[in-house]
């Protein structure tokens, strides 16, 4: 039963690892690295899907990233205080979804917000 598990506690381990190593090797904080990730991840799940970014699988295929993410964080590590660290990862969600919820929002409701600008001469119409 143990070799059953092993490969994804080998994967989730290396992800784990692999962002350590970014955390530590830049001098940007973990919360701005969630901000940027999370812009970063929607435009290329956009780009993977073909879809729009004002198409909420796109989204919703983020969302699903980020719950991963956080699962493996909490298989990772054990902090003494369960619930501070529930708030930490309720935290890193917020964070890493609040930039591409507005441009979903925008793109789906005020689109015009993406579009060239028109001339002056043209806005008098």
């Amino acid at each position: 039963m143990d070799s059953l598990f092993a490969l994804p506690e080998a994967a989730f381990l290396s992800w784990y690892e692999a962002k350590l190593f970014l955390e530590h090797s830049t001098s940007v904080s973990p919360d701005a690295l969630h901000v940027i990730a999370g812009a970063l991840i929607f435009f290329i799940c956009a780009l993977l899907f073909r879809r729009p970014i004002s198409d909420v699988r796109v989204w919703v295929a983020l969302l699903c990233l980020n719950f991963f993410n956080e699962f493996v964080d909490l298989w990772a590590e054990r902090w003494p205080d369960p619930a501070r660290q529930y708030g930490e990862g309720m935290k890193d969600l917020f964070l890493t979804m609040v930039v591409p919820t507005i441009l979903l929002l925008v793109s789906r409701f005020a689109p015009a917000i993406f579009s060239r600008a028109r001339p002056p001469e043209e806005m008098a119409d």
